[in-house]
């Protein structure tokens, strides 16, 4: 397979599994927090926030995004390196930055607490490159 195809192939599944646990997150706080969910799906900050400030435990929801995050980013990371004929922690990298581009478009359409921003720039990158390096050492990588 061509290098530049194998590493598209790569980036792509690496970030196709990273949202399969974003979306997990999703489902859990929808499960879990149905008056957040439906401010989100109605794509309507100020009645986010209003449910924000009235939910008991509405922080729970801010973790379970948080650690749907960096699961996405390590299992992200790791087959994105996985697959790379070359550089794998740098393709795990890419889909840790891709994924982070994301996290931060949906603060800027739902804007979270000051403290979820600064985590939003801790939770993507470590992660990422762990599964790649993870994925690296493993024989038959790439």
């Amino acid at each position: 397979m061509h290098a530049a195809l194998r590493s598209l192939l790569a980036i792509v599944a690496g970030f196709l599994t990273a949202n399969v646990a974003n979306i997990a997150g999703s489902i859990l706080n929808g499960a879990l927090f149905p008056a957040l969910a439906s401010a989100v799906v109605q794509n309507d900050p100020a009645a986010l926030a209003r449910a924000i400030e009235t939910t008991p435990g509405a922080g729970a929801a801010f973790a379970i995004v948080l650690v749907a995050w960096v699961l996405g980013s390590f299992a992200g990371g790791y087959v994105a390196a996985r697959i790379a004929a070359r550089a794998p922690l740098a393709h795990a990298l890419v889909v840790g930055a891709l994924f982070m581009a994301g996290g931060v478009v949906n603060n800027l359409a739902f804007p979270p607490p000051v403290w979820f921003w600064a985590a939003t720039f801790v939770v993507f990158l470590p992660p990422a490159w762990l599964g790649g390096r993870i994925a690296a050492r493993e024989p038959g990588a790439g």
